[in-house]
């Protein structure tokens, strides 16, 4: 009698881990056909930084070799600075002191970003 007892719940734990083995793969099945249909978008914007922010009178940009352009504009939209190409380094000494926003264009998109300068 203790034999069969014994097979009992060994039939009932093999039937518990087919089950959970089952699950586990409906739930990994789940996550890869989620994953698969909404693709990961990367920003070309990801890898850049400013700082110091607020600065005084330069603004460093990391990765700032990406950049195609940028625009400076003041809290009315109006332009007060713009360069191009590889801007790692940009100089607000002319600007008063103030809130602006920076424009960096890659290609075709652009981000704004808020710099103070104190």
């Amino acid at each position: 009698m203790p034999e069969c007892a014994f097979a009992t719940k060994t039939n009932r734990m093999k039937k518990l881990l087919l089950l959970f083995c089952m699950m586990l793969y409906m739930h990994a099945s789940a996550q890869t056909e989620t994953s698969s249909t909404l693709p990961e978008v990367s920003s070309p914007f990801e890898s850049i930084t400013l700082f110091p922010n607020p600065t005084s009178e330069i603004i460093f940009i990391r990765n700032g070799d990406l950049i195609d352009s940028y625009t400076i504009f003041n809290l009315q939209g109006q332009e007060v600075q713009h360069g191009i190409k590889n801007a790692q380094i940009i100089s607000l000494i002319d600007l008063p002191i103030g809130y602006y926003f920076i424009e960096l264009k890659i290609g075709e998109t652009s981000k704004r970003m808020k710099i103070q300068k104190y």
